[in-house]
């Protein structure tokens, strides 16, 4: 996205145009001005909401189900195999 934004604004340059700033804030002490600015206080104090933070952790929790399930697949796959090599062994060693 940023060599986008610095590509976009190095053709404009090329191409002749100029762009026109409409607002700033410099920021010049510590405080901010409370005029231009206001605090946002979402969630647990960050500036994700509290529905984002409830979506983030719902996904979070759907993926380690899948892969417990994968695991568990998994693992089954494997211990069928062993079941099905064991029956195979026994078999051989009774016909012997």
């Amino acid at each position: 996205m940023q060599v986008f934004c610095l590509l976009s604004a190095l053709l404009a340059f090329a191409n002749g145009q100029t762009y026109e700033l409409v607002w700033s804030d410099e920021f010049d002490g510590p405080d901010i001005d409370l005029d231009n600015w206001q605090y946002e206080i979402t969630a647990w104090g960050g500036g994700v909401s509290t529905l984002g933070i409830i979506i983030i952790i719902i996904i979070i929790i759907i993926i380690i189900i899948i892969i417990i399930t994968v695991i568990v697949f998994v693992v089954v796959i494997i211990v069928v195999a062993l079941i099905i090599v064991i029956n195979v062994a026994i078999f051989h060693l009774r016909s012997s």
